[in-house]
């Protein structure tokens, strides 16, 4: 994949408009052209390199194969180790092990000037691969080789150093790694990255150590460097890129100095001065945040960019929590939850803002097929990459083709939304009005329910509150029980094939329920007190449902009854939002015509060994395990008795009409089976009946909901595991319910895990049975599952049956168009009537055939 020569790439490359119109003459003595031509290449990962733009990135640059690589040109070496820190830090290890085999085996290190550079790149496979004893033990051999080589400069020397400092830092020996750090200032003049994070890391350690005065100086001058030297301004007055490296290394290091300002804050005086300057630099550097994140273009980026800067958000509410304490300021809280709502899926609300701008800023309808049309096919190009990449070794052309391809479309998606923004003011003015959200909703919305917000760091739990117009706030260190309990707790709930039925699994579950419930409601039960609560959970807390949490906890059980136990369900309706922002939104959005009609579909699951078509490869083995759904034909013909609308069987039900279709009805009713893929859920799919006579394959990816326009005021997706993916800071869970609200949805009901094809009919068929009364969509489904657990019997009252579906989003009552019913009286007085006139009928002529002499006897 990656071992030819860079110049045979751009010989290649030669027509494409978005490199240069010139052929690139290639020997191996014409250095001074092929060193131009990598400088520009240097240039252009580097204007990648500070965005996080991975797919930009990875496809630029993995494009190049650099067989004819003269490895005695420094350029190009420089090349290929850019390229290798890349795929490391785009997580992307295990690349990065194959890349070093690659160029091993090619001779890369046998070349005197790169003799050294062997032990030093399988070193920072180690460093990523968090092998740190093993990569100190590699970096101490690359500098004895170095020390024997005569083509080693300082910034080598320097750039070995500053990786042992590393090394030792996450070995927990920061002492250790100050001399390191500061001998890689001495050495690396030159290298600003290496430069701005040897500043940093001593500055942090040093805070730690107390010595503040020296700590604050060493951040000071890694902000100078990010600076460009510059002084110092005020936030507003820094205009544009041109003034500073990056927003991304800004915002770290105002992090990195409001740390130092918290810390010195302690046990001091006039502590409060010193929160003030730690909670302004935490602010900027989340508005320095939010402007880097504005310039990424691929929902991926700003997630991957979340989850490297994660502490960003607590740190800043940690900072207004001190002030708080202080102060006891309600406006600090206002603000805290302001900062809470810009972490929560960043991503989504700005992929959801991004899709809004391009159907309602009066973009040309040809012109949003377009933008429609590209995006598609960077999904198909990526769904590719993700299907090849098991297969593809290092040196596939067929990756290099993709790749080439997929660079192709993320230049051509990046020069239209450049131009849409400079044509168009209202695409520019809806893509980027992605804000906090208006706190005058969420307390209009907290007069009617308890509203309870979550922020979950490494080491604290902060707790919002929102009840009649005012913010509880609670914020504590947990335990290092907290985590694993939440965790221990799903894995008890979640599989059938780990319940054991079992008095002491029972007792263990109870006790972890109320244990989490203590922990996460207990201090604020007076305020929730038969109140309907909307929960906004953050990082593990996405993981259960809390309607299983335990007020009580039962002394000593002594039989299993699972209904007896006192859940948060018998008091409380409960529903989930990703985000009172996102919720917001939702709840604006304007719903087709058809809202109170249904399209309901349940897939038929028949083994594939039949077809032929080029599509079906890759669904055989995955589908031909899949069994049939007993109840869902059950399911959906109860929703077509309920609903007008749409209800499809079988082969009907496929991914072809579900997309022609589903846009055109307000309550969408999924009952499929899904094929979750927890490493990548963008490739998580819905399993229609594949339509031998479409190029669809029948699966239909997380990826295409996105590019749907559904704008369904609900969506139940009576499945397995539709709530559930991965977990992504600041994200929540990513999966299959996600790609539903980009697809402009309002609500869902959806299962955190796969669900009893058994219940799930009783489960739904209650729900409906309260939503046709114009109910709310959490009471609607919290008096289902009440009436469930009451009805069920032994273990059939046990969670997994019935905790797994959860209401997210908008939770206002819908207007359901029922089917028109012929009222019960009338049709007993029908068969009544019926009967009496056949009874008259029958003896008459009974009295006819008396008088008939053929029936008279002799």
């Amino acid at each position: 994949m990656l071992i030819r020569a860079c110049f045979l790439l751009f010989f290649l490359m030669l027509k494409m408009p978005f490199l240069m119109a010139f052929e690139i003459p290639y020997s191996k003595g014409n250095f001074n052209t092929a060193d131009s031509v990598i400088n520009k290449l240097f240039h252009k990962i580097n204007l990648f390199k500070y965005s996080n733009q991975q797919k930009e990135l990875h496809a630029f640059v993995t494009k190049s194969v650099l067989d004819e690589v003269d490895y005695n040109n420094s350029l190009s070496q420089d090349l290929l180790l850019q390229h290798f820190k890349n795929l490391l830090n785009s997580g992307l290890v295990a690349e990065g092990y194959a890349f070093y085999d690659s160029i091993y085996k090619k001779g890369f290190f046998k070349v005197p000037a790169n003799s050294w550079k062997e032990n030093y790149w399988l070193a920072l496979c180690h460093y990523f691969d968090n092998k740190d004893s093993l990569g100190l033990k590699h970096l101490d051999l690359a500098l004895a080789d170095m020390q024997q080589s005569t083509y080693c400069t300082r910034d080598d020397f320097g750039t070995i150093h500053f990786y042992q400092g590393l090394f030792w830092s996450y070995l927990g020996q920061r002492e250790n790694a100050l001399p390191f750090f500061r001998k890689a200032i001495d050495l690396c003049v030159s290298n600003s990255y290496i430069q701005i994070e040897s500043h940093r890391r001593i500055s942090s350690t040093l805070t730690l150590q107390k010595r503040h005065d020296e700590a604050l100086q060493y951040i000071n001058e890694a902000i100078q460097i990010v600076l460009n030297g510059n002084k110092e301004l005020e936030f507003s007055s820094i205009k544009n890129n041109t003034s500073l490296i990056s927003w991304e290394k800004y915002a770290s290091m105002l992090q990195s100095r409001a740390f130092a300002y918290r810390e010195m804050a302690r046990g001091k005086s006039d502590s409060l001065h010193y929160l003030n300057l730690s909670l302004q630099d935490a602010e900027n550097s989340i508005l320095a945040f939010e402007k880097h994140k504005r310039q990424l273009v691929f929902e991926s980026d700003v997630i991957y960019t979340n989850n490297k800067y994660k502490y960003f958000y607590s740190k800043t509410i940690e900072a207004l929590s001190r002030i708080y304490e202080v102060t006891d300021n309600d406006a600090l809280l206002y603000k805290a939850l302001r900062y809470s709502e810009m972490e929560k899926v960043s991503a989504l609300v700005y992929s959801v803002q991004r899709s809004k701008a391009l159907y309602q800023s009066g973009i040309p309808t040809e012109k949003v097929h377009q933008m429609v049309k590209l995006n598609r096919q960077l999904d198909e190009v990526e769904a590719l990459r993700f299907q090849e990449q098991a297969n593809i070794r290092i040196n596939d052309t067929a990756l290099f083709n993709l790749n080439m391809q997929l660079y192709h479309l993320v230049s051509e998606i990046r020069e239209q939304e450049k131009q849409l923004e400079q044509q168009n003011a209202v695409y520019s003015q809806i893509k980027y009005d992605v804000q906090p959200p208006n706190l005058d909703y969420v307390m209009e919305l907290s007069k009617h329910k308890a509203v309870v917000e979550y922020v979950l760091s490494s080491e604290k739990l902060y707790t919002f509150v929102v009840v009649d117009g005012k913010i509880h706030f609670k914020h504590e260190y947990f335990d290092k029980d907290f985590i694993a309990s939440i965790e221990k707790l799903q894995q008890m709930i979640s599989n059938i094939k780990n319940i054991a039925f079992s008095l002491d699994e029972l007792q263990t579950m109870a006790d972890l329920s109320n244990y989490l419930y203590q922990v996460l409601l207990s201090p604020f039960e007076e305020l929730i007190a038969n109140k309907p609560l909307l929960i906004v959970p953050d990082e593990q807390l996405s993981l259960i449902p809390f309607e299983i949490l335990l007020k009580t906890k039962p002394a000593k059980i002594s039989k299993i009854n699972y209904a007896e136990l006192d859940y948060l369900l018998y008091h409380n309706d409960i529903s989930y939002a990703y985000s009172l922002n996102l919720m917001q939104k939702q709840t604006s959005e304007k719903v087709n015509d058809h809202a109170h009609q249904v399209f309901a579909m349940a897939p038929a699951y028949k083994k594939l060994a039949g077809h032929t078509g080029k599509q079906y490869i890759a669904l055989r083995d995955a589908r031909d395990n899949l069994g049939m759904l007993k109840g869902a034909q059950k399911e959906v013909k109860m929703v077509g008795k309920r609903l007008q609308g749409k209800i499809v069987f079988d082969q009907e039900a496929s991914e072809k009409l579900f997309k022609s279709q589903a846009g055109n009805y307000g309550i969408l009713h999924l009952a499929m089976h899904t094929l979750v893929n927890n490493e990548d859920p963008l490739y998580s799919k819905l399993v229609f009946t594949p339509d031998a006579d479409t190029s669809e394959d029948g699966l239909l990816n997380t990826y295409e909901l996105a590019n749907l326009d559904l704008g369904a005021d609900l969506v139940v997706l009576s499945a397995c595991n539709t709530g559930f993916g991965k977990l992504n800071r600041g994200e929540g869970i990513i999966g299959l319910t996600r790609g539903f609200f980009q697809a402009g949805c309002k609500s869902l009901l959806a299962t955190l895990w796969s669900v009893s094809d058994e219940t799930s009919l009783r489960i739904i068929d209650g729900f409906y049975t309260e939503l046709e009364k114009q109910q709310t969509k959490s009471y609607s489904l919290s008096e289902s599952k009440r009436n469930y657990v009451k009805q069920a019997k032994g273990m059939w009252a046990h969670p997994f049956f019935w905790a797994g579906y959860i209401s997210i989003g908008d939770d206002k009552p819908i207007v359901t168009q029922a089917k028109e019913r012929v009222p019960y009286s009338f049709v007993f007085g029908a068969l009544m009537f019926l009967v009496l006139a056949g009874s008259g009928f029958w003896l008459y002529k009974r009295k006819k055939a008396g008088d008939d002499p053929g029936f008279q006897s002799n």
